[in-house]
């Protein structure tokens, strides 16, 4: 298993996996209320000069050095929503939730995902990953996750305070 973020030189790979799947219902963009499914080779390869142009997010899964699953972040031209795409060649929960984790710890902005209620494992997923139901579009869900904050430590007596063990004559750990 491999989770890397796609370029252009990626593009054979994600345009292949993308005639592979069979399902598409979660994997689209909407412009002017007019939704588009992701699937032409022209709108596939704008799709990703515009991810590397506008600083969008592409991320691979990769299983035995074959493309198996591809997350997208779109909305950045806009100062609207950022909307999470995904698509797999089977709806597989550790292939999605290392993709999610992955796109999660190296971009934690708030984000929105429409899903079909019958993907089950993607929502199943989604909802292990910190996304809150947000509302329910007809045969679609709307989810959001909050964007992510790592804390830092109170740098005052160096953030020793964080490290003391108590049961040895409260020194610091390192200093044993």
């Amino acid at each position: 298993m491999k989770v890397r973020r796609l370029k252009n030189k990626d593009f054979l790979d994600v345009y292949s996996l993308i005639q592979s799947c069979r399902d598409f219902s979660n994997f689209y963009i909407t412009k002017d209320n007019v939704r588009s499914q992701i699937k032409n080779y022209n709108v596939v390869k704008k799709i990703i000069n515009d991810c590397t142009k506008w600083n969008e997010i592409l991320y691979g899964y990769f299983q035995d050095g074959e493309l198996t699953a591809i997350a997208l972040i779109i909305g950045f031209r806009e100062k609207t929503r950022k909307y999470i795409k995904i698509l797999s060649k089977e709806e597989n929960f550790k292939i999605l939730d290392d993709l999610i984790r992955v796109l999660f710890w190296n971009h934690g902005m708030e984000t929105y995902i429409k899903v079909k209620k019958d993907s089950k494992i993607l929502v199943a997923v989604l909802k292990k990953n910190k996304f809150e139901f947000l509302g329910d579009r007809g045969r679609e869900v709307l989810l959001k996750r909050n964007k992510y904050e790592i804390k830092r430590l109170d740098r005052e007596n160096d953030g020793r305070d964080n490290y003391i063990d108590k049961s040895n004559n409260s020194r610091p750990r390192g200093e044993r």
